[in-house]
């Protein structure tokens, strides 16, 4: 993405990107001085008004936390101005959070747990087929929860027909004590087992499954993402019905953040450039799929 074509979509916004982060520093400073206000009493007249200060200890955690979410906020307000407009870049639809594109997901590609979310979907067409993608959270919940999955998630439509599979790290299947793993698979049947970066994945179906050269080629490009995508890309799980194919790969850090409240100009150019490689590497994953199913297609 050309610099001049990232400031222009910067200045375009300015005035309210500006807005998002007054109303921001109004809000968490409001709130961050009632908390410590309300905190204040507290401590130090515990025993003067009775019930009444707790309810202000309460009132003032209540207050910092608020004030915490103005800061999130402000940074959510930049990237729903700033996103869209990416995503014209790429010929792409922004959502900045859709319940559909997770219930839509197969059950078995994630950890089963209670508390999912999605956010920043894309969605769009590659050499004519359909592509979305997104951040995807699983979180076990309950008051130590614990982040299960945190990455991305692609759909698309396949270029040629697939057997039906689904291809996981072993250990995500394995629980302790023979146990069932997070992803159930004792009612699938084995296919094979590959051993690459580090991680062993197993390829299991719901029937026994031939020869299947297209097969083969994901499965080598799944395999090899982390040297031609990027050491923080790793595979989490790949699933398909045939016809459509799932992807889940892990990243080591939080994607498509842009602004907040101290974000000055270059900042913002900064986390931009940066939301646009982001954008692309999901891209990139599915062409080179789509790419590697059409050529042993042909075969």
């Amino acid at each position: 993405m050309p610099d001049r074509d990232i400031a222009a979509i910067v200045d375009d916004l300015r005035p309210r990107l500006l807005r998002c982060q007054i109303e921001g520093w109004a809000g968490s400073v409001a709130l961050g001085i009632s908390g410590v206000i309300f905190l204040w009493l507290t401590f130090s007249y515990p025993d003067a008004l009775g019930t009444s200060i707790h309810i202000s200890g309460i009132l003032g955690v209540l207050a910092l936390f608020g004030a915490a979410w103005m800061v999130k906020r402000a940074r959510r307000g930049h990237e729903k101005l700033l996103m869209p407009q990416l995503a014209q870049t790429l010929d792409l639809d922004y959502l900045p959070e859709s319940k559909e594109f997770l219930h839509s997901l197969p059950p078995r590609m994630l950890p089963r747990a209670a508390h999912r979310t999605a956010e920043d979907i894309l969605s769009g067409r590659i050499g004519g087929r359909e592509i979305r993608f997104g951040e995807v959270k699983v979180e076990s919940g309950g008051r130590h929860s614990r982040v299960l999955f945190d990455g991305v998630v692609m759909e698309f439509r396949n270029a040629v027909s697939l057997p039906v599979f689904l291809m996981v790290a072993e250990g995500e299947t394995r629980g302790l004590f023979g146990m069932a793993g997070r992803i159930e698979v004792k009612d699938l049947i084995p296919l094979d087992s590959i051993h690459r970066g580090g991680e062993t994945y197993g390829i299991w179906s719901t029937a026994a499954a031939g020869e299947a050269p297209a097969l083969r080629a994901v499965l080598d490009i799944l395999t090899s993402l982390a040297p031609q995508f990027g050491a923080d890309v790793r595979l989490y799980s790949a699933l398909s019905d045939g016809a459509r194919t799932w992807v889940a790969i892990r990243q080591k850090r939080d994607l498509f953040r842009i602004g907040g409240l101290i974000a000055g100009r270059d900042k913002l150019l900064s986390d931009i450039t940066r939301a646009y490689e982001d954008m692309t590497q999901p891209l990139r994953i599915v062409q080179a799929l789509l790419e590697a199913e059409e050529k042993a297609g042909k075969r």
